[in-house]
């Protein structure tokens, strides 16, 4: 009788190729394994999990993390072990030297210096009395008919009175730091106390100047009103010079702030365990600092000394090392208590709402993963606020950030730079101040080349070549003709006039202050639109509209613009013009970099090209099969089948 066999897991004989026999007495052969050996464990092609660039998503690296924390807590205990079997305990608290007249000196010197701020306020108090009486004199002469301008000799008494307040401001602030510092100089030997009162000094100097400034503006805005310039919306609940008042100053010496606002936002009430936790904080972080600095940092500075004196570098630059570590803990848990801790329970106290004290400093900026250095823009600002977008800013407020001749042929370079480097996607271009954008060519320049031209003697020297009355390839800063690739948004913060207009129809998108006009005042000038405006503006707003803005010099308000499809959007505050506009351009910068290329060329072509047709075959024939075989399309088709977050590579277009 033949013996039984357990039937294995896998039978290998059940699909061979050799005939079975039909007959039932046929012998099946079993070959029973223990081990399956034939598993396929290489069956598809796989990177390894440090190669980020060939990866099919990103790793995550928290247990690398958790390691490290683990390394330097434990590397640090181990210090701190070695540090009291060798010195013992060194904290002492009746060890310090408090001398009974630094204490009386630093007490009242640190309660007299905020009297300056006070002083600041009993100016602006008669600067106030005096603007509301210019103005009251000024409605009786409307009313009287007499003249809308005040007399000569009171406009030289309100610009004597308004030079007598400067020189006031300035020796009030002058006098609080020459104070101080002399007291701490002469009477005050402890270096603790003296650092308090010098910091006190130094921020009630910076409070009183800004307090002095703003009143400034904020009087010139009283007696002046501009209807295109208006002030805050914030700022309509305490008018000037209803802020001149003592509860408003006090308000402003304690709150966390170095900036004068007659009003800032606020919170609806104080949450007291949120002032307990932060003060737990600061005195917990202000003992552990205390304790570092006693019984670490002052023996390893004793025994640094005689190293120094034999200079004895290897030995130097070892404390050196040791030292930067007990600097650097201190340098981070006071950034915490002064930065974080402190001015939070404060400004939680004050109500105060705007707590943004710091930003993500410990970051990396943008400007360190640039494949490619900038060329050199003397006329423009270089930022980078947000991953992927370059912020441009025309850097010529007092001249309105009008443009010579020579910067348009240096933007062309930066524009071009920008197209070329990799990191980057999408460009923000802004004016400084907060009056204009652009207003057009410096039309003072271009009279003393016109002037230059007709005289006997050629100009030489003051104006290059290539610059002198011309305009690079791209147009008006290499904005107004450009081809390019990637997408430029602009972000009108005050009038664009001009060349400044035609940069914003030759932008992608637009972002626009409600305090923004635009406008092409050329033919008022003996000129015209040269660098593209025209025609993209016929295209944009049609044949009629075009003509009276360029053949009457009619400017546009931002409502008017964003009705005639000029703009995307008006900001919902002047200050937030270029926020918005950063904001829509992170947008873009998070897009597949292939995608936001090839999409700005169709548009362009179907903006530019009559046929729909033709746009459509030139943008296919120009990066149709180049999307194909390019990596960012594989990643967002795999990232969506995922359902993960794309992660780009740059564009190679």
């Amino acid at each position: 009788m033949a013996h039984k066999v357990d039937q294995p897991v896998h039978d290998y004989n059940m699909n061979s190729d050799r005939p079975r026999a039909d007959n039932a007495t046929a012998k099946r052969i079993f070959v029973p394994r223990k081990y399956n050996h034939l598993f396929a464990i290489h069956s598809k092609s796989r990177a390894s999990c440090l190669t980020s660039q060939d990866a099919a998503e990103t790793p995550s690296f928290v247990g690398f993390r958790n390691l490290m924390v683990l390394m330097l807590v434990f590397s640090n205990l181990r210090l701190m072990i070695e540090n009291l079997r060798k010195y013992g305990v060194l904290i002492c608290i009746r060890c310090h030297d408090y001398r009974r007249q630094d204490i009386i000196s630093g007490s009242i010197l640190y309660l007299l210096i905020p009297c300056h701020l006070f002083v600041a306020y009993v100016i602006e108090l008669a600067a106030g009395k005096q603007a509301k009486g210019a103005v009251a004199r000024r409605k009786r002469t409307e009313e009287l008919d007499e003249a809308k301008a005040i007399g000569q000799k009171q406009i030289h008494d309100f610009k004597l009175g308004w030079y007598l307040i400067a020189i006031a401001h300035a020796i009030n602030a002058t006098l609080n730091l020459a104070i101080t510092t002399f007291t701490v100089y002469y009477y005050i030997h402890h270096p603790g106390i003296g650092t308090l009162c010098e910091l006190h000094a130094i921020i009630v100097w910076l409070k009183t100047c800004s307090y002095a400034l703003t009143n400034r503006d904020l009087r010139l805005a009283y007696l002046y009103p501009d209807a295109s310039d208006p002030l805050p919306e914030l700022y309509q609940s305490c008018p000037y010079p209803q802020n001149i008042s003592l509860q408003n100053i006090s308000y402003f010496w304690w709150t966390p702030t170095l900036v004068y606002q007659p009003v800032y936002p606020r919170t609806n009430k104080i949450r007291w365990t949120f002032v307990f936790k932060r003060i737990a904080e600061v005195v917990g972080l202000s003992i552990v600092i205390w304790i570092a600095s006693a019984q670490y940092a002052v023996p390893l500075l004793q025994n640094s000394l005689d190293h120094m004196a034999a200079l004895d570098l290897v030995s130097i630059a070892e404390r050196v090392m040791k030292l930067s570590t007990i600097s650097m803990f201190c340098w981070l848990a006071g950034f915490f208590v002064l930065f974080q801790s402190s001015l939070n329970a404060l400004a939680e106290i004050m109500r105060f709402g705007d707590r943004e004290f710091y930003s993500d400093w410990w970051n990396h900026k943008m400007a360190d993963q640039l494949v490619t250095k900038p060329p050199p823009t003397p006329t423009y600002l270089l930022s980078y606020p947000a991953p992927h977008v370059l912020l441009i800013t025309i850097n010529r407020a007092k001249r309105m950030n009008s443009l010579p001749y020579d910067p348009h042929w240096e933007a062309e370079t930066l524009m071009q730079w920008f197209d070329n480097e990799a990191s980057l996607v999408v460009a923000v271009v802004t004016g400084a101040g907060e009056k204009a954008f652009c207003a057009g060519q410096d039309l003072i320049e271009q009279g003393e080349i016109q002037a230059a031209l007709r005289s006997a003697t050629p100009p030489s020297g003051k104006w290059g070549k290539r610059q002198m009355m011309t305009h690079p390839p791209s147009g008006f800063m290499g904005i107004s003709r450009r081809a390019g690739k990637k997408p430029v948004v602009a972000a009108v913060n005050g009038f664009a006039l001009g060349g400044g207009f035609e940069i914003v129809l030759g932008c992608d998108m637009v972002i626009a202050s409600p305090r923004a006009t635009f406008g092409l005042p050329e033919a008022k000038r003996g000129l015209y639109a040269a660098a593209g405006g025209l025609s993209r503006l016929v295209r944009i707003v049609g044949l009629p509209i075009a003509s009276e803005i360029a053949m009457t010099g009619r400017t546009l308000t931002a409502a008017e613009a964003l009705k005639y499809n000029v703009i995307n959007r008006v900001s919902k505050t002047h200050e937030s013009c270029v926020d918005e506009a950063v904001a829509l351009a992170a947008s873009i910068g998070e897009l597949s970099p292939d995608a936001v290329i090839i999409t700005r060329s169709g548009l362009k072509e179907s903006l530019e090209v009559g046929s729909v047709e033709r746009a459509s075959q030139l943008t296919a024939e120009k990066f149709g099969r180049k999307l194909l075989e390019g990596e960012n399309m594989g990643i967002g088709l795999a990232a969506f089948a995922q359902k993960k977050k794309p992660v780009w590579v740059p564009s190679k277009l």
